[in-house]
């Protein structure tokens, strides 16, 4: 059995949820329908992106973020249907990368939604699954892409320790040991992420305030590493964000997701101090009269983190 925790929602938007639950699945322009009732599990993907984002359930805080107990019930069935056709083995579906990434978007909203149903099987066989996805991850963790991945993967295993009630010590102290070990690589001194691609440092705040939020409803002391992290990135996303709101789009990064930045920096207990250079994620910033200039005057990011490097946004 699982511990009950009650985790505050920092993402979805409920107009893409409405697509969804009308069996329109749009992703990076292209689209997959498959009707109120349907699954997207048996039919082929429009592209391996598509399929990438399809396994890592990318799209449930959308779906789950409609107000109606009928997207709760869809997200079951989309979950359970998952499990039925994948949940033993697939080699793609089951590669570290999307295995994180599925497991945190399933254990973000596990309480609120997926705990619990009228079918009680039903609820037991994605707890044996998500186990079963947790101890693969726990075995097989090298083997996770370095950088954000292996973040939000060592993240899911201290997420799994917190939900467990029983055995929980071999995931909760080992993911959090793992989890210190990549904020050390990963979370520069001035917030900035080893990519230096503003849009991951936002993904890491989310990942880390996820999990922070769930230890403290736990009751279980985070390391000063993690609170340090998060407060670092907190005050940097502001910095990398344009006159618009949106952040800048350096390194492989987009505008950003505009819900996890009003819920993570644009609330009134938060008011961040403003800076104009940092110094060891390079780069530099000027606001004048409304307009704001963000200038990479860095490094070329260091190896393996420089896969969607570029030279200009």
């Amino acid at each position: 059995p699982f511990h009950s925790i009650e985790l505050k929602t920092y993402s979805g938007n409920p107009k893409i949820g409405l697509d969804l639950l009308t069996g329109k699945f749009l992703h990076s322009g292209q689209h997959l329908d498959i009707g109120t009732q349907g699954d997207p599990w048996t039919l082929p993907a429009p592209s391996e992106r598509f399929a990438y984002w399809l396994h890592s359930f990318d799209w449930l805080p959308d779906m789950v973020s409609v107000p109606d107990n009928i997207a709760t019930v869809r997200a079951r069935f989309l979950v359970d249907r998952w499990i039925e056709i994948y949940g033993d083995w697939n080699p793609y579906a089951w590669d570290n990368d999307i295995l994180a990434n599925r497991l945190f978007a399933w254990l973000s909203i596990w309480s609120a939604h997926l705990a619990d149903d009228s079918l009680g099987e039903r609820a037991g066989l994605r707890r044996i699954n998500v186990m079963r996805q947790l101890k693969r991850l726990r075995k097989t963790f090298k083997r996770t892409p370095h950088g954000l991945p292996r973040l939000k993967a060592a993240a899911v295993l201290t997420l799994g320790g917190l939900y467990m009630k029983e055995k929980n010590a071999a995931f909760l102290d080992k993911g959090l040991d793992l989890l210190n070990d990549e904020i050390d690589i990963q979370i520069l001194p001035d917030g900035g992420h080893v990519s230096r691609s503003p849009e991951q440092a936002l993904k890491a705040l989310h990942i880390l305030t996820v999990l922070d939020n769930a230890l403290e409803t736990r009751s279980v002391s985070g390391s000063k590493i993690l609170l340090r992290a998060i407060e670092r990135l907190r005050h940097v996303i502001p910095f990398f964000r344009g006159a618009n709101g949106n952040l800048a789009a350096f390194n492989g990064g987009s505008e950003g997701d505009a819900v996890l930045m009003k819920t993570l920096i644009d609330t009134a207990k938060f008011k961040p101090k403003p800076f104009v250079y940092c110094p060891h994620s390079g780069y530099q910033r000027v606001e004048q009269n409304g307009m704001v200039l963000i200038a990479d005057t860095g490094a070329t990011t260091p190896r393996p983190f420089d896969h969607e490097a570029h030279l200009a946004p």
